[in-house]
């Protein structure tokens, strides 16, 4: 692992940043000493997320995954979330010739994950949804999206960046790619594999099959009663699935 101080290049990665969010000019990346793979893990933290990033680094280098992890000014949850487009552009310039791979830093890898990763399109995601007799709703998840080295994945990457940067703070930035998908022509989009997807561990969709889970920084920092409300909310989901012998989430969206 290598780790670059006061990385310059960072500090002149974007020259639009979503309301809230400061580059830092400081702090450190952390960069991993081999870079001989096709893909490329790209992620970034905020300086009090620094021991999840160093967590990150760790299983990273467990699975020896190549990666670049980006340090940025302190911000709000939300705020920090919407600068993702402006880490994978600043990585595609980095990595010009890689397939980069944009995580959350609170993902967890268990396995290797390049090869079923290797989509065939512009880009690749994990579209979740809710399914329902008179109303449906689909809408992409951002947790473990794959970014290849196209004129397509560029075009909707850039169009997202300016929506992170310029839409009202109330939309985060799983909504404002969604619309960014329906706003570029030409970007290929292709579903993978829902093992690799970052689901939530330990939650009613998750497998043990699951190679990248999700570990919520953001549910680990609620309050006692939201915790509470979570807690009853799984329990019951589970009492479901014991009286009935079907998942609560298979019943409520369909298989």
């Amino acid at each position: 692992m290598t780790v670059i101080e006061g990385s310059k290049s960072f500090a002149q990665a974007v020259s639009a940043v979503p309301n809230g969010v400061a580059v830092m000019h400081t702090n450190s990346d952390f960069v991993s000493s081999h870079q001989d793979e096709p893909f490329v893990v790209a992620a970034f933290f905020t300086p009090n997320y620094l021991d999840y990033a160093k967590g990150f680094v760790s299983n990273l280098e467990q699975h020896g995954i190549p990666y670049h992890l980006y340090a940025i000014g302190d911000s709000e949850w939300n705020a920090a979330t919407r600068y993702k487009p402006s880490c994978i552009q600043r990585c595609r310039s980095d990595y010009p010739t890689r397939t980069i791979v944009s995580m959350d830093i609170d993902c967890r890898i268990k396995g290797p994950i390049f090869e079923s990763l290797n989509v065939p399109s512009d880009v690749g995601l994990r579209y979740a949804g809710r399914f329902r007799a008179r109303r449906s709703s689909c809408f992409p998840s951002t947790r473990v999206t794959v970014w290849n080295p196209t004129v397509g994945a560029a075009a909707l990457l850039s169009h997202w960046r300016h929506l992170c940067a310029t839409a009202p703070k109330a939309l985060n930035d799983e909504a404002l790619l969604m619309r960014a998908i329906s706003e570029t022509v030409g970007a290929s989009i292709s579903a993978f594999d829902p093992h690799y997807a970052g689901i939530e561990a330990n939650s009613i969709w998750s497998s043990e099959s699951d190679v990248i889970v999700h570990e919520s920084i953001h549910n680990k920092e609620r309050s006692t009663s939201k915790k509470l409300k979570h807690w009853l909310r799984d329990f019951r989901h589970k009492a479901f699935t014991c009286v009935t012998g079907r998942a609560y989430a298979d019943w409520k969206y369909g298989d």
